[in-house]
Order: structure tokens, then C-alpha cells, then sequence
């Protein structure tokens, strides 16, 4: 097969775009995610709670401020209820999204 330059700006011309749409519709999945679990933070078990910190940590996607301190907020009525494994992945997940204490 021969070399076509305009076949080759092409198909990254399409994977761009692939990668564009993909990316849109991640921010778009986790902003509904973030959206549908502030209301429920109150009502999560120790484990929901501590598991979408760590998953939004896992994906280096950083809820907005507000998303965060309403987390913080229901955090300080749920350290009683969580295990120490539960701690250290909240506190890990902390880290990796650069909240400091304070």
C-alpha cells in the first residue's frame, strides 16, 4: 500500500475527534455522577461514601469545590461509622485530588 499524506491527516484528524467526543461525554458522565450523589451523600453506608472519593481519585477527576466541601461536610458526621481501611483510602483519596486539611 502506498503512502497518502492526506490519508494519514485524516485518520488523526478522526482520532481527535474520537478522543474529543470521548472526553465531552466522560465530563458529561461525571458531572450526572457528581450531581445524582451530593443529595445521597447523607444517606450513603460507610462504604458508598468512601468508594466515589476513591473512584473520582482513582480517575484524577476533581469534583468542583463545592462538590468537595459538602463531602467534607457529611465526612465529619461519618468518621465514627467508618473502619480504618475506610480511612486510609479516604485520606488517600484526599491526597491524590490535593485537598489539604484546614
Amino acid at each position: 500500500m502506498k503512502y497518502s499524506p492526506t490519508c494519514n491527516i485524516f485518520s488523526n484528524v478522526q482520532n481527535v475527534t474520537q478522543n474529543v467526543t470521548s472526553y465531552v461525554c466522560l465530563q458529561a458522565l461525571m458531572r450526572d455522577l457528581l450531581i445524582a450523589s451530593e443529595d445521597k451523600m447523607q444517606l450513603m453506608a460507610g462504604p458508598e461514601f468512601v468508594y466515589i472519593i476513591a473512584a473520582l481519585a482513582k480517575l484524577r477527576a476533581s469534583p468542583d469545590q463545592a462538590w468537595l466541601n459538602r463531602w467534607l461536610a457529611v465526612s465529619r458526621h461519618k468518621l465514627g461509622i467508618l473502619g480504618p481501611s475506610q480511612l486510609v483510602m479516604c485520606t488517600r483519596a484526599l491526597c491524590r485530588l490535593e485537598m489539604h486539611p484546614g
